[in-house]
């Protein structure tokens, strides 16, 4: 994947160079800080706080340089290719072994459990001996049904069933686009979604325990968490990196309850109305 980042990095960089366009004019427009344009040029996504981000950034970067995206697709493309084509696995050796080694090692194990066998079944035959032992020197018992029923005292511990851990459900996060935008979208720890979104899509994903969040422009993407719809993302700023929704900290994200303030309109509508029955001005008017 390293070749896929320094070729990406050159096409960018040779991109600003045509246009005479330096990283800090760069940065003031697509709001991503001219240290990381530099490590995208370099195709180096070390100093980025992800490997994700580069992707994500170099979009961002080529669509403010007018570079094609479809010149970026064909890149990352050829870069998956060759990955898939490395990780495939060898073909598997098969390794002929000593007939005469793998008998003389079944000897062996076998030794060692008729051993293990005979070691247990006399330890048991010393402790039954010993009980039988015991029990002949010790006095006889007297009989349950000998002893007055108010003497006798029963030992009966208190038992308490063990509470099932009830788990707090799933974290379920929309995201859905009002124009074309770059995200980027961790889910317990994996990357699951790195690309731009087009308007009309929509993407739906659940959490066991919670997101980071990244888009290039937070006017451009509308979110809902556990299908209510969160306060506006611009409020977080032009851009967002890195926006952790969890099921601990999901509802700051919320509006006020806006049901409560309608139950509270309701109850103040109803206290003004008139009681049942009472006239009303149109019907005291035609009454005289």
């Amino acid at each position: 994947m390293s070749d896929t980042y320094k070729e990406i990095g050159d096409l960018l960089a040779a991109a600003r160079r045509e246009k005479q366009k330096t990283l800090e004019e760069a940065a003031d427009i697509t709001k991503i800080a001219a240290r990381y344009l530099a490590a995208v040029e370099a195709g180096d996504p070390k100093p980025l706080p992800s490997k994700p981000y580069f992707l994500l950034f170099a979009r961002s970067y080529a669509q403010y340089l007018g570079v094609n995206p479809a010149a970026l697709e064909e890149i990352e493309k050829k870069g998956r290719d060759a990955e898939v084509e490395a990780s495939a696995p060898e073909p598997a050796v098969t390794r002929k072994t000593d007939s005469s080694s793998g008998r003389g090692f079944l000897i062996f194990v076998a030794i060692i459990v008729i051993v293990a066998v005979t070691a247990v079944l006399f330890i048991r035959w010393r402790g039954g001996a010993k009980t039988n032992t015991v029990a002949e020197e010790s006095p006889q018992q007297v009989a349950a049904d000998e002893i007055p029923g108010d003497s006798v005292a029963v030992d009966s511990p208190l038992v308490i069933p063990a509470s099932p851990y009830q788990s707090p459900g799933k974290l379920v996060l929309v995201l859905w686009p009002r124009r074309s935008v770059g995200v980027v979208l961790v889910r317990d720890g994996d990357t699951v979604l790195n690309r731009r979104l087009e308007l009309g899509e929509q993407q739906r994903w659940e959490a066991d325990y919670r997101f980071l969040l990244s888009a290039d422009a937070s006017a451009a993407l509308n979110l809902t968490v556990n299908d209510q719809s969160t306060v506006p993302l611009t409020l977080l700023g032009p851009a967002i990196f890195g926006l952790e929704i969890n099921q601990a900290n999901y509802k700051q994200f919320l509006p006020p309850d806006s049901a409560a303030l309608n139950r509270m309109a309701a109850d103040s509508v109803a206290r003004t109305a008139p009681p049942a029955g009472a006239p009303t001005r149109e019907g005291t008017g035609n009454g005289h």
